[in-house]
């Protein structure tokens, strides 16, 4: 009887024991959360899936290309790609601007500003290279270093600015030819460039002393553009085949002699420049025109460029009846017709006003 009191009063957690659970414990992180959260691992949907790049949030702005130099360089040359490519395929004309920028992969905005116009936009870096080259001269040494030498070297910079792209280059020639708006536009900055030069010399012989500065500075500029055009034109006439630098070199040096380095000496180089005679307005008609040689009378000359340069100078001449002047010898007289019988008459390559 007392054993079985005894028994009776055994704890129950003693009389069961405990089985193993059949469940693994569950982690913190595997637990359920609130309605509507994520379990740890696993992607929100529409996310992308591991190991692709982060999407851009439609909210975040659109970075810009041009926020550096090299990308205003590349926006650039994109849009005058373009340009070019549009007005070969569809014709000047017909392309807009919103044609360029849509090819291009920007905005009508982003296209004005970086051009004023479609025009600008197959002249991509005219302001670029008139400031590189007003810096270059500007660093120049007068003192080792002629003004005609530096305006030579200043010149290549534009040169090689055409020989870095020659996919564009030949392009744009193509449509300088047929378009007069985009010929205009390319002759409107051969002028610039020559201000330019002009300006450097006329300071540069002022600054040497050379008396003939005002009316030799624009001779040697024009002749370095002139010496630089014709290179060019080779050179995108051989289709980019023939060796600019080359021609370079040798058009240079010829503009090189034909305006050595200025005479140190003051009077010297005055006693040297010939004396052009100035004379009071002869009688009206043909036959006063020998007497007066050293009057302004407007000329206008069409000649063709295979015309020599000696050829050029000697009608211009005999146009303007300055041989006599020039040279010393005695002025013809006018025939019984009124015309000079030594003067040559106007023909088709030449004519007179």
């Amino acid at each position: 009887m007392a054993a079985t009191a005894s028994s009776s009063s055994t704890p129950s957690s003693l009389s069961k024991p405990s089985t193993p659970s059949s469940q693994p414990p569950r982690s913190d992180a595997s637990r359920p959360g609130p309605p509507g959260s994520q379990e740890s691992g696993s992607p929100p949907p529409g996310s992308p899936p591991p190991g692709s790049p982060p999407s851009r949030s439609p909210e975040s702005p659109r970075p810009r290309a041009g926020r550096t130099a090299a990308g205003r360089r590349k926006v650039r040359r994109t849009l005058t790609h373009a340009a070019i490519d549009l007005f070969l395929a569809n014709g000047y004309d017909t392309t807009t601007v919103d044609d360029i920028a849509a090819a291009a992969g920007v905005g009508r905005r982003t296209f004005f500003r970086y051009f004023r116009s479609k025009e600008d936009s197959i002249f991509p870096n005219h302001d670029e290279l008139l400031a590189d080259i007003e810096r270059t001269l500007a660093e120049s040494d007068p003192a080792a270093e002629a003004p005609v030498d530096a305006v030579c070297r200043a010149v290549r910079l534009v040169l090689d600015s055409y020989l870095a792209d020659p996919d564009v280059s030949l392009k744009r020639y193509r449509l300088t030819r047929t378009v007069m708006s985009l010929r205009d536009k390319e002759v409107a900055s051969v002028d610039r460039y020559q201000r330019v030069f002009t300006r450097f010399l006329r300071r540069r012989l002022h600054a040497a002393d050379d008396p003939a500065a005002d009316m030799r500075a624009p001779i040697i500029g024009a002749a370095v553009a002139a010496a630089h055009n014709h290179v060019l034109r080779q050179w995108l006439y051989s289709g980019g085949e023939a060796d600019a630098h080359r021609l370079a070199d040798r058009a240079f040096a010829m503009v090189r002699q034909a305006n050595p380095p200025y005479p140190a000496d003051a009077d010297a180089a005055a006693a040297e420049a010939p004396s052009i005679p100035t004379e009071p307005p002869g009688p009206a008609g043909p036959a006063g025109r020998a007497d007066r040689a050293g009057t302004a009378e407007p000329v206008v000359a069409v000649l063709h460029t295979s015309v020599p340069a000696d050829e050029l100078v000697r009608r211009i001449n005999a146009a303007l009846g300055d041989d006599a002047a020039l040279t010393g010898a005695p002025a013809e007289t006018a025939g019984e017709d009124g015309r000079n019988p030594a003067r040559p008459q106007p023909t088709d390559d030449t004519h007179r006003r």
